[in-house]
């Protein structure tokens, strides 16, 4: 049976608000990630953790089960362990953004993978951008609090599920946006968490996919992430 939902703009906003998984930490223990990125395809495997808008902690790794590399975001700074060249390079996110496969920070992180909008923003019905799903509706363009005007997300949502069914992520001073298509949820103790979805950006004039397929999700108390490195790795501060 349909849900009714609210006409009004804010109104429906907080209702699927609602809908947002909630937690204190959260695990994903597996997710496989297929890369079609600069023109090369290759697949990685991980694992991902997130303490509640505090910290998240990224493992990748090869088809082999070895870890490539590990990294650590908070709400202002990014901390990535590289394996292989036995190199920590601890930044705030502008200066390691050629480093990252993409544009990501602790928010951007923790909305795509756990489906949530983001809360205490403003929402309003902006020129529609072109509809990117013929199938589910548009709920409107969120501005978090947070974020101070930097960041935005347009969001459309499925009518039954009362989940985002794409969110198209737009960030201040960068022209092409992330967007992020949600293929389908799965129930992890009683809360909708996607399963599979796609992420599609620009780099360098060439258009980039990556796939992931996430499972076995375990909720926790954590209020904290423990991360060290070795001591024998070589620190280099952006």
């Amino acid at each position: 049976m349909k849900p009714e939902l609210p006409t009004n703009m804010n109104a429906l906003y907080n209702r699927l608000q609602q809908e947002n998984v909630g937690f204190k930490s959260l695990v994903i223990k597996n997710f496989t990630i297929k890369l079609d990125a600069e023109e090369q395809k290759n697949t990685l495997y991980g694992s991902l953790k997130i303490i509640n808008n505090t910290s998240a902690l990224l493992s990748l790794r090869a088809a082999l089960g070895f870890e490539i590399s590990r990294i650590y975001f908070t709400p202002d700074s990014v901390t990535l362990i590289n394996r292989q060249a036995k190199k920590v390079f601890v930044s705030d996110y502008m200066n390691i953004k050629p480093m990252l496969p993409l544009p990501l920070n602790l928010d951007y992180l923790q909305n795509i993978f756990t489906g949530n909008l983001p809360r205490g923003g403003t929402v309003e019905r902006i020129p529609e951008p072109v509809s990117p799903s013929e199938n589910y509706p548009y709920m409107g363009t969120v501005t978090p609090d947070s974020s101070k005007g930097n960041t935005s997300y347009s969001v459309w949502y499925d009518p039954m599920l009362l989940r985002p069914r794409y969110m198209i992520i737009y960030k201040k001073n960068i022209i092409q946006p992330l967007h992020v298509d949600y293929k389908s949820f799965i129930n992890a103790e009683g809360q909708q968490l996607p399963h599979e979805f796609k992420i599609t950006y620009m780099k360098d004039g060439t258009q980039n996919f990556i796939h992931l397929k996430c499972s076995k999700f375990e909720y926790g108390q954590e209020q904290s992430i423990d991360f060290s490195y070795s001591d024998k790795y070589e620190v280099i501060y952006l």
